[in-house]
């Protein structure tokens, strides 16, 4: 069972593992990894031998910690602060402000490295523990780490400026409807290239660091296009509406494969 898996994690690794579980494909020795059935879920583990400080965090709080663990990771000095390993998922009939959540570290925590994923199931594992949602964490001690962004999609069409936007509906791109803006890209896109999704530049986030999932131009992070409504011009995005209050945000559409 899943929750067998994580107990026999933790076990060998000193309690420093955590895990979730995913319907999606997993990588890991260098190759991707399916089950027989491609909604079948699976676990994903992140279990070390060393110094490693395991958390959860609820979704509207911040990671429950002793108050000397706490001390030490808000103490530690730019150069030491820990890099911080996460996996996100959405409580059962939940939804989840995961940037909204990773602000909030970023204001507690600014000098450590967050990297991570987001889980397809609400299952989340602290050693053996079983919880519904939220996040699970590594702070690692005495590491260094360097993050990088790799999408995994392919930019399509030109790069557009958020001329006009309400929350995380865009309204116009480049001081035009976002109908005339996008429909040239739109006739000629094969669908069978893969899921269109929108990427946001973000270059004041440090998500935004390191290889960009477009051109040098214009780092982005790929969230999901909900829809496009043209008489209203109206081109809505699954995106935290912060995402979009920067001065000189671009967007470009991407295709998942």
């Amino acid at each position: 069972s899943f929750s067998a898996f994580a107990a026999a994690a933790a076990a060998a690794c000193g309690s420093a593992a955590v895990g979730a579980r995913t319907s999606g494909g997993l990588i890991g020795g260098g190759a991707e990894h399916y089950g027989p059935s491609m909604r079948e879920p699976r676990v994903v583990a992140l279990a070390l031998h060393g110094a490693a400080t395991p958390f959860h965090s609820p979704p509207e709080g911040l990671p429950d910690l002793p108050a000397e663990d706490w001390a030490k990771l808000a103490g530690a000095t730019p150069d030491a602060a820990p890099p911080l390993l996460l996996l996100a998922a959405p409580p059962r009939g939940a939804g989840f402000d995961l940037e909204r959540w990773l602000s909030r570290m970023d204001a507690a925590l600014p000098w450590s490295t967050k990297v991570g994923g987001v889980a397809t199931e609400s299952d989340l594992y602290l050693g053996a523990a079983a919880l519904d949602g939220g996040v699970v964490g590594l702070a690692l001690h005495d590491v260094a780490l360097d993050a990088v962004v790799g999408q995994g999609a392919a930019p399509v069409g030109p790069a557009f400026r958020v001329t006009s936007v309400e929350g995380n509906a865009i309204r116009s791109l480049d001081g035009v409807d976002v109908g005339a803006a996008l429909d040239p890209v739109l006739k000629d896109y094969d669908p069978a290239v893969g899921d269109l999704m929108v990427g946001i530049s973000v270059p004041t986030r440090p998500a935004a660091d390191g290889p960009a999932a477009a051109d040098e131009a214009h780092p982005y992070v790929v969230r999901r296009l909900i829809g496009m409504h043209r008489e209203s011009s109206a081109l809505v995005v699954g995106a935290a509406p912060d995402l979009f209050a920067a001065e000189d945000v671009w967007i470009q559409l991407h295709a998942f494969g």
